[in-house]
């Protein structure tokens, strides 16, 4: 999936070991955060866990999660429609 801005754009696709490409003007970059062995989605898990288990603050405020949410909503809303998606 390739997503689109004023600045850039950025590709995911998790099924390469480069799951997040960034695009800004004449650069490319990865994300220092995806370079690891293990699959990304097993970090994340952990994370969640030892935060439960440890009664301590996520990475991600429930704020973060609503808008990434929203943002991934609106990519299906526009690939079903053909049609751009406007944020708040």
């Amino acid at each position: 999936m390739d997503i689109f801005g004023s600045e850039g754009c950025m590709s995911v696709d998790t099924t390469t070991s480069l799951p997040l490409q960034i695009y800004t003007g004449k650069e490319a970059s990865i994300p220092d955060l995806l370079r690891t062995p293990r699959f990304w989605i097993a970090d994340e898990v952990d994370h969640f866990l030892k935060c439960i288990l440890h009664n301590q603050e996520h990475m991600c405020t429930a704020e973060e999660g609503k808008k990434v949410l929203e943002i991934a909503l609106g990519a299906r809303e526009s690939a079903e429609k053909h049609e751009k998606v406007v944020f708040d």
